[in-house]
């Protein structure tokens, strides 16, 4: 009998070659702005499963985000899986309705043809307490609702003005890499 070699642990990746998470969220939404959406899907869906694996709040939004890119890719199954995946993690870690996410899913694939799929993801809806305490309150919702950009300038995701973490009348939180957006004017 030999005798057993000790384990080794793999090295660490490098930074350059790895990214850091942050990086790799603003690669997924160039990829994804460029068309590139089997790339992009892939690298939400990589980023979904890192952030679930350690109980982050942002893994539903990337599971959505790989959903969304599978759709465009023309992967209906592929979307619906990962659909299910951000349905899932919302139900394991309730934080905020999940009810406009799915809502602008279900519309998009809907404009993309999948009008099974958008039903689907409709009718998941009716598993959801509407939640009064989503953190997407906005404290400007009584007056003039301060303008937000389009896309974060950190990352490049979306923006949903009526769907993001105000932090006070003027800034929000980004909802992918959680850096403050400013209202338009404001520096």
């Amino acid at each position: 009998m030999q005798p057993r070699r000790p384990r080794i642990p793999p090295l660490p990746l490098r930074p350059d070659i790895a990214g850091s998470f942050e990086s790799r969220i603003q690669l997924a939404h160039q990829h994804f702005s460029r068309g590139e959406f089997v790339r992009a899907g892939f690298l939400f869906e990589e980023l979904a499963t890192a952030a679930a694996r350690r109980g982050g709040p942002r893994a539903p939004l990337f599971f959505l985000q790989a959903s969304r890119a599978f759709f465009h890719a023309r992967e209906a199954e592929k979307a619906m899986q990962l659909a299910r995946s951000a349905y899932n993690a919302w139900q394991a870690r309730p934080a905020g309705s999940p009810a406009a996410g799915l809502l602008r899913l279900a519309d998009e694939a809907d404009r993309l043809g999948y009008a099974q799929q958008a039903q689907a993801l409709r009718s998941w809806l009716a598993d959801f307490p509407d939640r009064a305490d989503s953190p997407a309150s906005n404290p400007a919702a009584g007056g003039a609702k301060p303008r937000l950009p389009l896309q974060c300038p950190a990352c490049g995701g979306p923006v949903y003005p009526d769907e993001v973490e105000w932090l006070d009348d003027k800034t929000a939180r980004c909802d992918f890499c959680g850096n403050p957006l400013r209202a338009d004017g404001d520096r």
